[in-house]
């Protein structure tokens, strides 16, 4: 009995593993309950490497050789702990600065903790088994209060929307995947004008590329767009994406009939993302 409970980790272990190897379709339920499953041991693996706190200790019976082994060690021990410390201040500042950064790029009129809870969650994985789709996986669920089409930032950056949910862990359809769309416009940066009141801007829908690119359809040839112009998200009806998010610049244009088909640059880094805030729009259960 005693052996089998010490096997547990390592069948867990072998399942992920093979999970790995596992076509995407395959993944999506599947996945998310491994790592549902998986978060009690992680938490209880973390809890066991940690080194215990040194008592104080009496070293003057030692000879000054072990004293100073002992003292080396002690100031080991308290810089690896002022690390543990530093790491997590700059990870709670950065989410705050990805709270402010979000904030700020709304309108004046436009009070954000009215509209929206902002969920802060860190990526358990940033990357997709597949090579057409796009998405990762964060330490949110739906006992944290994520459902599914929920609205995925960082700072003021559009990552993509919730895909999958479980309990605790969910995944994230990247904007960069063939299946991602949602309205966006393009906008002339000042660069191109003089006055801010004559910034251009045409609409059209966002779609994935299924690489580290996505695309811009559907924007009339009336708009005279310029590679550079930047790229954001367009309100919707039910307020659900907040008109303003960064997607990226127009890389180069297409024409397609009366249209213009944009492909544009994220200004993410999505294989360096650590963290990411969920929008949760208010009266949404």
């Amino acid at each position: 009995m005693l052996g089998s409970r010490k096997n547990t980790p390592i069948i867990f272990f072998f399942l992920a593993l093979t999970l790995l190897f596992l076509p995407a379709h395959w993944l999506s339920q599947p996945e998310l309950l491994l790592l549902t499953c998986l978060k009690p041991i992680n938490y209880l693996f973390a809890e066991s490497v940690e080194e215990p706190v040194l008592p104080d200790q009496d070293i003057s019976s030692l000879s000054p050789v072990e004293q100073v082994k002992v003292m080396r060690k002690q100031v080991a021990d308290l810089k690896a702990e002022l690390q543990q410390v530093y790491n997590e201040n700059r990870r709670l500042s950065q989410q705050l600065q990805a709270i402010a950064d979000f904030t700020g790029t709304q309108p004046q009129n436009f009070t954000w903790s009215k509209n929206y809870q902002l969920i802060t969650a860190n990526v358990l994985i940033n990357h997709d088994v597949s090579g057409w789709r796009k998405s990762l996986v964060i330490n949110r669920g739906s006992h944290n209060g994520i459902a599914s089409g929920l609205p995925v930032i960082s700072g003021r950056y559009l990552v993509g929307k919730v895909s999958k949910v479980s309990p605790f862990t969910s995944r994230i359809q990247l904007i960069t995947d063939p299946g991602f769309r949602i309205r966006a416009h393009v906008v002339s940066t000042p660069k191109t004008v003089k006055e801010k009141s004559k910034l251009i801007q045409g609409e059209g829908v966002l779609e994935g590329y299924s690489t580290h690119r996505t695309a811009l359809k559907w924007v009339s040839r009336d708009v005279p767009v310029q590679p550079g112009w930047l790229v954001f998200t367009s309100a919707d009806f039910y307020q659900i994406w907040p008109r303003g998010l960064i997607i990226g610049t127009v890389e180069s244009l297409v024409e397609e009939g009366y249209f213009y088909r944009l492909k544009i640059e994220p200004v993410i880094d999505f294989n360096n993302l650590s963290q990411v805030i969920i929008l949760k729009k208010k009266g949404n259960n």
